[in-house]
C-alpha cells in the first residue's frame, strides 16, 4: 500500500470511529449522571441513617461543619504552602541513586520502588534512562542553586536531612493517595448502583461492569503505592505511625473497600467526634456529586441549544436549489443532527437514549 493510500484509509477510518464516538455521547453521559445521583443516594441514606440513630445530632452537625471550614482553612493553606524544596530534592536524590545503579534499580532494602517515586520512571528503557537521569539531575541542581544548597554531600541516605526530607515527601503523598483512595472507593459503589439500572442492556451493562473493573484495578495501584510509602520511617510523630501500622495491617485493603478507612484520627477519638468526622466526609461527597450533577445538566443543555441550531441552519440550507450531489450530503448530516437533537432532549427529559454507536466507547 502508498503512503497515500495508507494516509487515506487512515482519515477514513478516523471519521467514521470519531462519528461512532460522537453517537455514543448521550448514553455516556446518561452512564455520569446515573452515577452521580447513585453516589448521592448513598451518601444520602448514610446521612439520614445517622441522623435516626443519634440523638445528638444537631450537635454533631455543627462539629461535622466545624471539621468542613477547618479543612477547607487547611486546603487554602496547604496551597499557599506547596511541599517545600527539601522533599522534592530528596525525590531527586532517592531516584537517581536508583537510575545510576548498574543493576536493578531496584533494592529488596528501599521501601519505595522507583515507579512510585517518580511516576512511568519503572517502564524506562535502558536506551531512555540517560535522559532521565540528566532531567533529574538538572531539576536537582535548580533546587540546589534556587535555594543555595552548595554541599550535597550532606544528603546522604543515612543523614537527618535526608531523613526529615524523605519523611516530608511521605507524609505528602501518602494524605494525596488516601484522598484519592476515598473517591475512588465512592465511584466504585456508585458503579455497582449504575450496573443495576442498567439491566436488560447488555451492551451498556458490559461497558459499566468494564469500567467497575477499571476502577478496582486502580483502587489496587493507588493501594500498593500507599502502602509503599507508608513503610517510609516517619519523623517521630507517633500519630502516623499509627496510621502507617494501621494501612500495613493485615485485612486493611478489604476494610477500605467497605469505606472503613484507616486513616486519620476516628480510631483515636471519642464516639461523637469519630460520627462527626464521618459526617463531615458524607457532607464532602454530597457536595461533590450535586456538583457534578449540576455540570452534566448544564453540558446537557448546552447539547439540546447545539444540535437545535445545527437542525435549524441544515434545514433552512436545504429550502435553496442546490445540486443532488449536496442534498444528499446535507440530508445525511440533517438526519444525524436530529438523531442527536432527540438524544440529548430525552436526555434531558430523564429517559434513557438509544445507543447508537457500533463501538464500546470508554474513556480512558
Amino acid at each position: 500500500m502508498s503512503p497515500d493510500n495508507r494516509e487515506a484509509h487512515l482519515e477514513c477510518v478516523g471519521r467514521l470511529y470519531s462519528h461512532q464516538v460522537v453517537l455514543g455521547l448521550p448514553l455516556r453521559m446518561w452512564r455520569i449522571r446515573i452515577r452521580a445521583w447513585a453516589a448521592l443516594s448513598t451518601v444520602e441514606r448514610r446521612i439520614a441513617s445517622m441522623q435516626s440513630s443519634l440523638s445528638n445530632f444537631a450537635e454533631v452537625e455543627r462539629a461535622a461543619y466545624g471539621l468542613l471550614e477547618q479543612r477547607a482553612q487547611q486546603q487554602v493553606a496547604a496551597n499557599e504552602s506547596p511541599l517545600s524544596w527539601r522533599a522534592e530534592y530528596a525525590r531527586c536524590r532517592l531516584a537517581l541513586q536508583k537510575l545510576e545503579r548498574v543493576e536493578a534499580v531496584d533494592s529488596p532494602s528501599d521501601p519505595v520502588p522507583l515507579g512510585v517515586l517518580v511516576e512511568g520512571a519503572d517502564s524506562v528503557t535502558i536506551r531512555q534512562r540517560p535522559a532521565l537521569i540528566r532531567s533529574i539531575k538538572q531539576q536537582a541542581s535548580e533546587l540546589e542553586k534556587a535555594n543555595r544548597n552548595d554541599d550535597p554531600a550532606c544528603w546522604t541516605l543515612a543523614s537527618d536531612e535526608m531523613r526529615r526530607a524523605t519523611a516530608e515527601l511521605a507524609e505528602s503523598e501518602i494524605q494525596k493517595l488516601c484522598s484519592g483512595l476515598e473517591a475512588h472507593v465512592l465511584d466504585l459503589y456508585s458503579l455497582e448502583e449504575v450496573i443495576k439500572h442498567l439491566r436488560g442492556r447488555r451492551k451498556e451493562q458490559a461497558l459499566a461492569k468494564k469500567e467497575k473493573q477499571r476502577t478496582r484495578d486502580n483502587i489496587q495501584k493507588l493501594w500498593e503505592k500507599l502502602q509503599a510509602w507508608c513503610k517510609v520511617p516517619t519523623d517521630g510523630i507517633t500519630q502516623q505511625e499509627q496510621r502507617n501500622q494501621g494501612i500495613l495491617a493485615e485485612g486493611a485493603f478489604k476494610r477500605v473497600l467497605q469505606q472503613d478507612f484507616p486513616w486519620g484520627e476516628e480510631a483515636r477519638q471519642p464516639r461523637d467526634q469519630r460520627i462527626a468526622r464521618m459526617l463531615a466526609r458524607c457532607f464532602e461527597q454530597k457536595a461533590r456529586c450535586e456538583e457534578e450533577l449540576h455540570l452534566v445538566q448544564e453540558e446537557m443543555e448546552r447539547a439540546v441549544k447545539y444540535y437545535m441550531l445545527r437542525v435549524e441552519l441544515l434545514t433552512e440550507r436545504m429550502q435553496h436549489t442546490m445540486t443532488a450531489s449536496v442534498e444528499k450530503l446535507l440530508h445525511k448530516h440533517l438526519l444525524h443532527n436530529r438523531h442527536m437533537l432527540r438524544a440529548f432532549t430525552s436526555l434531558k427529559n430523564g429517559a434513557l437514549p438509544d445507543d447508537l454507536s457500533l463501538v464500546g466507547y470508554m474513556d480512558n
